[in-house]
């Protein structure tokens, strides 16, 4: 659920440039050309108002994130989504493995049905 009016506050404060939000760690930056400016970024240590060149926050965001790219252990872990680990995830199903006799009893049941069903109808 949204609250608040954050990206109007912090796209006001990005006067112009364009508005960047880092949602793992609610971050928010200002982009203006090869300037990134921190509007909002506590989490990251960096305070409100600190400048980088894109080239030193891609630098940052590779060593917050790196270790949790596809293929990293992380990945491997199943821990990526926020689904917890391997351990929790369910082999997906065998196609071969689905129970055919639900199938064939409710479509019995659809016949037996429409028998008793179209004939009263056909007289009413």
């Amino acid at each position: 659920m949204a609250s608040g009016d954050y990206e109007r506050k912090y796209a006001d404060a990005a006067a112009g440039g364009y508005l960047l939000h880092e949602p793992q760690v609610n971050a928010w930056y200002a982009v203006h050309g090869d300037a990134v400016t921190v509007l909002h970024g506590s989490v990251t240590g960096l305070a409100t108002g600190t400048k980088l060149s894109v080239r030193d926050y891609r630098a940052a965001l590779h060593q917050r994130y790196a270790d949790k790219l596809p293929g990293s252990a992380y990945d491997r872990d199943g821990a990526g989504g926020g689904y917890g680990g391997r351990e929790r995830a369910l082999p997906a199903a065998d196609p071969g493995d689905v129970p055919v006799l639900p199938f064939v009893l409710g479509g019995a049941l659809v016949l037996v049905a429409g028998a008793v069903v179209v004939p009263r109808l056909r007289r009413g």
